[in-house]
């Protein structure tokens, strides 16, 4: 027989296999949960920042060519920083309205951490605080603004360390929001509410940091498959106390090597 190679590369972003302290070690399994489908950037990538003296404004411009698809745009959707304690820096997030009407936006911040569960790998924590937690850091440059539709909002936020921080990663998400009454809400009380959410990802005294994960399991969903796709399923377990992003290739041979 014919040897037969195939060869699989994947690129693993594990932007949240969090941070899990040795005392609190947890099997975090590769998801992607946030998507941007407006070309909003999505990431930002770590920088070191300053305070300006003139603290930033919300700046609103109108995006030509934007088509009504009745929902909203955030962006960034990530963010990851290399902070000192007692370091202040300022960034922003921006929301596009692509409803037909003025619509009212709601921001506010939440803890998050892992889960196991695999149909919810990340678990926000609502007003609760979480063992890593960043959501006090956090001055919004507002809590609600109104955008017409095609309009574009640049919210500046300023983040404070505390100078008694932990060394570590610690984790928080800017959730933006707005609530939508149904047609006959009169008459059912019915609201529909959409929300989208940005992480933040702070790793603090660096020098402090322990990088210390490995690939606890890999596997196939099936044993047999009669056909071309397979599908992978990989645990990875971070001991570590700041966040890791593996990356690595798989190959798949046949019996013949």
């Amino acid at each position: 027989m014919k040897k037969i190679t195939q060869l699989f590369s994947i690129f693993i972003l594990l932007l949240y296999t969090l941070s899990l302290r040795t005392v609190c070690a947890e099997e975090i399994i590769i998801k992607e949960i946030f998507e941007d489908p407006a070309g909003i950037p999505e990431t930002i990538p770590e920088v070191e920042e300053s305070t300006p003296t003139i603290e930033p404004q919300i700046r609103i411009e109108h995006q030509e060519g934007t088509e009504i698809r009745n929902d909203f745009v955030l962006g960034p959707t990530r963010f990851i920083y290399d902070l000192e304690p007692g370091q202040e820096i300022w960034t922003e997030i921006q929301i596009t309205n692509r409803m037909k009407n003025s619509t009212e936006f709601e921001l506010h911040v939440e803890d998050f951490t892992s889960s196991l569960d695999t149909n919810n790998y990340t678990h926000f924590l609502g007003e609760g605080v979480g063992q890593f937690s960043s959501k006090t850091w956090f001055q919004l440059g507002t809590e609600k603004i109104i955008l017409k539709f095609g309009e574009r909002a640049y919210i500046p936020i300023k983040i404070t360390v505390p100078k008694e921080v932990e060394p570590g990663d610690h984790y928080s998400a800017v959730f933006v929001q707005t609530a939508k009454e149904d047609d006959d809400a009169n008459t059912t009380g019915i609201t529909l509410t959409s929300r989208a959410g940005a992480l933040f990802l702070f790793n603090t005294g660096k020098d402090k940091a322990v990088l210390n994960g490995f690939l606890q399991s890999f596997r196939t969903s099936n044993k047999i498959f009669t056909k071309p796709a397979i599908n992978f399923l990989l645990t990875f377990k971070n001991e570590g106390n700041v966040h890791l992003i593996p990356s690595g290739r798989i190959v798949i041979k046949d019996i013949f090597g």
